[in-house]
């Protein structure tokens, strides 16, 4: 807008919106063995532990919660939150040679009922990409004007 400015980002919240935007791509990317490429689980991790609250775009995470901790004790279910719902939800669409791993550092639990729930999940749900994205951009801004409170 004419006249008005808007506040400088810093670099760090432009470069994890980056950051973000390659998630995307990657997410939505099939990988094939013959490709050679490695998968960043490390950055993948980065990403999801530092996803702080659900902002309830994702239309099927209650049904993503029901089904794929499907496999997991009632008490165990009830303890897990939404943010966490959420960070499995972004781990199950994430390449098969990884998902197990991302899914065991949020719930330590996966077995053979997990594995197929998740795949009938994903069968019936497409990934929301944009939503998951918009989530996560929304944490980066929150936590950096957190930040720069702090600091006054």
């Amino acid at each position: 807008m004419l006249g008005q400015e808007k506040a400088p980002r810093s670099p760090d919240a432009a470069h994890t919106i980056l950051i973000c935007v390659e998630l995307r791509s990657v997410s939505t990317t099939p990988l094939s063995e013959d490709d050679g490429a490695i998968i960043d689980v490390g950055c993948i991790l980065d990403v999801l532990r530092n996803l702080r609250k659900y902002g309830r775009e994702i239309s099927c995470l209650i049904d993503c919660r029901h089904k794929c901790l499907f496999g997991v004790n009632e008490k165990t279910r009830q303890e897990i939150s939404l943010t966490q719902v959420m960070q499995l939800y972004i781990s199950i669409y994430q390449h098969q040679s990884v998902v197990e791993h991302l899914w065991r550092q949020i719930v330590p639990i996966f077995n053979h009922t997990i594995r197929n729930n998740i795949e009938e999940f994903k069968k019936h749900n497409t990934y929301q990409a944009s939503n998951v994205i918009r989530n996560l951009v929304q944490n980066i801004l929150d936590s950096g004007a957190r930040g720069q409170f702090a600091e006054q």
